[in-house]
């Protein structure tokens, strides 16, 4: 039998003054960047504040590692058990300390960020259950909101400003953009099915990166929001998605 898991974790935090934008008519905005969005500002049916902040996270092939991970948060890893009709939670990984504020897989290992700065690696044995790996206690000097494996690399991304690429297997530090948003916090990142990373500041900005030097390539800047960007999901093929503070989302063809 194939061991199925989904590992996740919960955060709790309490969300003041959110609103919801009403809803709005797509609009076509060309940016800086000579790149082309169409954006538009939707809302939630029936989204209210609330106590929990759930983290959407990349899923990985299930060839590549011996399950699917999703995340939602807090400073506790769960596994959940998926050949069940009904996913049953097998184990927990509490930590000391620190939120966990995003996961990330390759082949046999998952990895963890935290809001206090720290990056873990856990290995996955034959039966699911997870063993400490190496650790950055300081891996920046602020909350690391991001976290992405690729091709050996991890690439990691911070409320301190910069963004930074890993060994994966030494946890070692191998390149680093200390102000990779002109200063600004960087909230959020993806990897786009080009191949490059992109991520998003307080600067407005959605920027690209090549993956393995983190080189930002002329006129990468993809520019339409006029709020921090907040969020960004990479489609199957050619499209990327961004949100900004104001609830309003930009696609674009990359």
């Amino acid at each position: 039998m194939l061991w199925q898991c989904i590992y996740s974790a919960e955060v709790t935090s309490s969300v003041k003054g959110a609103s919801n934008p009403p809803l709005i008519a797509s609009r076509a905005v060309q940016g800086s960047s000579s790149q082309h969005c169409q954006v538009s500002t939707v809302q939630a049916a029936g989204s209210t504040a609330c106590e929990s902040d759930f983290v959407p996270l990349p899923v990985p092939d299930l060839a590549d590692t011996t399950g699917v991970l999703r995340s939602a948060g807090c400073s506790t890893l769960r596994q959940w058990d998926l050949t069940r009709a009904v996913p049953r939670l097998v184990r927990d990984v509490k930590l000391e300390k620190g939120d966990i504020m995003g996961i990330a897989t390759r082949k046999g290992f998952v990895y963890t960020c935290g809001a206090d700065g720290s990056m873990r690696s856990w290995k996955i044995g034959k039966k699911g259950e997870l063993e400490p790996g190496r650790a950055r206690e300081k891996a920046h000097k602020d909350r690391v909101t991001a976290l992405l494996a690729r091709a050996g690399f991890l690439y990691s991304a911070s409320y301190d400003g910069s963004v930074k690429m890993w060994d994966a297997d030494t946890m070692e530090l191998v390149q680093a953009i200390p102000r990779a948003h002109e200063g600004g916090r960087v909230n959020c990142a993806t990897i786009g099915a080009d191949g490059n990373l992109y991520t998003g500041g307080d600067d407005k900005l959605v920027r690209r990166w090549r993956l393995g030097t983190l080189c930002e390539p002329a006129h990468s800047a993809l520019y339409c929001h006029n709020y921090s960007v907040r969020a960004l999901a990479a489609g199957p093929i050619d499209t990327l998605v961004s949100g900004d503070s104001s609830g309003e989302v930009a696609f674009w063809r990359i």
